[in-house]
């Protein structure tokens, strides 16, 4: 049995896990909306089997000082399970990537496509307005 101090500091433990879930779940959004303007799914997709870090960049419109973030970015969406990271074989230091049924949504040329929803969502014009919420 937990005494009151162990139950109390249990409680605050969780609510702060609560609290830090909530407002890091904007990240997520913007990581899709990043990975939807630099048509990752669609990049590893086409690459037809799982796509080494190292060609997936040399692969996106970037400025190579900007690369860096990339693995930040896929580290976040694997995260969230729109990407799936694999060593292939078990030994081989570079991570790979493969798209899942979620990262499926993200191809532009897919029936169900939800890249045109997600855009509306993180458009300045509809999320402007939440930040005068207050007043």
């Amino acid at each position: 049995m937990e005494s009151h101090s162990e139950e109390n500091a249990t409680k605050f433990i969780q609510a702060q896990t609560h609290f830090w879930n909530h407002i890091f779940k904007i990240r997520n959004s913007f990581s899709l909306k990043c990975a939807i303007e630099l048509s990752i799914a669609d990049i590893i997709h086409n690459h037809g089997q799982p796509m080494p870090l190292s060609q997936l960049i040399a692969s996106l419109p970037l400025h190579l000082s900007k690369t860096f973030f990339i693995s930040c970015l896929m580290r976040i969406l694997s995260h969230s399970s729109f990407f799936s990271e694999h060593h292939d074989p078990p030994n081989e230091p570079e991570l790979m990537y493969m798209l899942t049924d979620a990262s499926k949504l993200l191809l532009k040329d897919h029936h169900s496509s939800m890249t045109s929803l997600l855009q509306l969502l993180v458009d300045p014009v509809y999320i402007n307005p939440w930040y005068q919420l207050s007043t």
